[in-house]
Parts: C-alpha cells; structure tokens; sequence
C-alpha cells in the first residue's frame, strides 16, 4: 500500500461493522509508522472500541510503533483478552502474537500468560495447543520459567 490511501483508510475506521473498523486499523498497521502517526487520534478511539478484534489490533499498532505512554495503554488492553480461557481461543491467539517480543515492558504480563494452559479443553485438534505454544514461544523469548 502507498501512503496516498491513508484517507481511505482512515475512514474505515468510521464504519459501523466492527470488521470494516479491523480492516481499517489493520490497513494502519500495513502502513507501519506513518500509518501510525497518520491515524493516532482514532487509533486511541479504537483502543476503546467495543469490538475486541478491533482494540487488540489498535495495541498492536500502538506497541509498535507508540510512545512510552500508548505502550502502556497497549499493554493494558492486551493484557484483558491473552487468557484464552476467560476470552476464547481466537481472542486470546490475536492478543498473544500482538505482544511485540522485542520490547522488555512486556514482563508485566508474564504473570497472566504463565496461567495459560498448554492445551485448551472443549477445543478440538491442534488449534487447542496454539495458546500453550505461544505462551512458550513467548517466555522463552525472555528466558521465563514455564
């Protein structure tokens, strides 16, 4: 994508479905930093939005490339949907790979995600070990006992 589609995208932001609203903050996060700096204002709305798809793609965007403060806040909406459990698997799959594993402020939910079961019950097949391996992928990244 080019930065010329950056209103279009901004836009999407303003849709009434939830996933025009996802599209529209992951057409931000495709754009990296200038899609950042170019939709901040209604990257902090999204932070907010009652779809949870939404808001967990919003930290992402903010995890990446935000201030000291917006990672914070990043952190803090991510940290309510990691627990597959409490969330659903696809929730908490989404929050899991927004963590961005080069930075060192995310230890502050390695209480939460050393919870995660390695094997979800009432789910079928390899998609109930996707959590447990991502928990892994995750503490090992920064040396954590499992």
């Amino acid at each position: 994508m080019e930065e010329k589609h950056l209103p279009a995208i901004i836009d999407l932001l303003d849709g009434a479905d939830s996933a025009v609203r996802y599209w529209g903050v992951m057409g931000l996060l495709f754009q990296g930093k200038s899609g950042y700096a170019y939709g901040k204002q209604k990257l902090h709305r999204a932070l907010k939005d009652h779809s949870p798809y939404v808001a967990i793609t919003a930290a992402e965007v903010f995890g990446k490339f935000g201030s000291e403060e917006e990672q914070s806040e990043a952190l803090k909406v991510l940290s309510r949907y990691i627990d597959p459990v409490e969330n659903g698997i696809y929730l908490s799959i989404l929050a899991l790979n927004a963590i961005n594993l080069e930075d060192e402020k995310i230890k502050i939910l390695f209480p939460k995600i050393q919870t995660i079961p390695d094997r979800l019950k009432g789910v079928h097949g390899r998609t109930s070990r996707y959590p447990g391996s991502l928990k892994r992928m995750i503490l090992e990244q920064f040396n954590q006992n499992l």
